[in-house]
């Protein structure tokens, strides 16, 4: 929910900014599928979501609680219709702080904008050897099992 960019490998998917596009959440929420083939390797690989709220946040309908989605669908031998394996986002999933805070409160007459503190940057935050020390598990604010 809200704006996202996926990564893998250390590669942004896709030519999006904020995306994807506002909708009134309480009735729809809009997402980006990608073909992520060209950004896969032998051996391990790293997926990354770089998150923020954009208009998606407590107070405005339909808003009620952050969250992020993501569903990997691998299919194995190369066919439609084969055998497919299927990576989701859950309790094993890390996040941190971004070095992107918002200024102001996003509402109306104090749209700040953002500051970006360059010491918090992790250049390597989503490549397979990087170092996720420090990195919190996931929260989670429903308990059951998303049916994607």
């Amino acid at each position: 929910m809200g704006y996202y960019e996926m990564y893998v490998n250390g590669d942004k998917v896709g030519t999006d900014v904020l995306s994807p596009a506002v909708s009134l959440y309480a009735k729809r929420s809009y997402y980006l599928t990608y073909d992520v083939t060209p950004f896969l390797r032998k051996g391990r690989n790293q997926i990354g979501l770089w998150t923020s709220r954009g208009w998606y946040w407590p107070g405005y309908p339909g808003v009620k609680y952050p969250c992020a989605i993501a569903r990997l669908q691998l299919e194995l031998g190369g066919s439609a219709g084969g055998p497919c394996d299927i990576i989701c986002t859950d309790a094993t999933w890390t996040t941190r702080a971004s070095s992107h805070s918002i200024l102001g409160s996003w509402s109306w007459n104090d749209f700040g904008g953002e500051r970006i503190d360059a010491r918090g940057d992790e250049p390597r935050w989503c490549t397979p050897d990087s170092d996720n020390a420090g990195w919190l598990p996931r929260r989670w604010y429903n308990r059951r099992p998303h049916r994607l």
